[in-house]
C-alpha cells in the first residue's frame, strides 16, 4: 500500500440518474391518488344535486340557498309533482316576479307546467309592469 495518489484507484462518481424508479412510482401514486378523489367529490356533489331535485326535503334546501328567490308553501320535489302558494324572483333595481300557486306535474315523456297567474310589482324605478292573469 503506498500512499501515491496515482497508484490508488480512482473513484469514479455514480452515474447520474435522473430519478430512481420508486420516486417515480411514489409520484404516480400521489397523482392517482389525487385523481380519483378529485373523481369522488365530482360524483358526491352530482350524487347530492340529483338528490336535492328528487327528494322534497333536497329541493326545500336547495331552494332554501338560492339568492333572491322566496318560494312559500313549497310540496313535491323539483323534478316530480311540484306545487307552491307562491314564489317571488326578486330582480335588482326592477320589481319583483310574483307567480301566484305555481305547480308542474311530471309524467313519464317530459315535464309539463302550469300556473294560475304571473304578476310583475313594480318598484318606484321600474317602468313597466308584466300582468299575466
Amino acid at each position: 500500500m503506498t500512499d501515491d495518489p496515482a497508484s490508488a484507484d480512482p473513484v469514479e462518481p455514480p452515474p447520474a440518474a435522473a430519478t430512481p424508479p420508486g420516486r417515480r412510482r411514489r409520484v404516480w401514486r400521489w397523482l392517482g391518488a389525487a385523481g380519483g378523489t378529485l373523481i369522488a367529490v365530482v360524483l358526491m356533489a352530482i350524487g347530492a344535486l340529483l338528490w336535492a331535485v328528487h327528494s322534497p326535503y333536497g329541493t326545500a334546501w336547495l331552494l332554501g340557498w338560492a339568492p333572491q328567490l322566496s318560494v312559500v308553501g313549497a310540496k313535491g320535489s323539483l323534478i316530480g309533482n311540484f306545487a307552491a302558494e307562491r314564489i317571488d324572483i326578486t330582480l335588482p333595481g326592477s320589481g319583483v316576479i310574483r307567480l301566484e300557486s305555481p305547480r308542474w306535474v311530471a309524467y313519464k315523456r317530459g315535464m309539463y307546467a302550469f300556473s294560475k297567474m304571473t304578476r310583475w310589482i313594480p318598484t318606484p324605478f321600474s317602468r313597466a309592469a308584466l300582468c299575466n292573469a
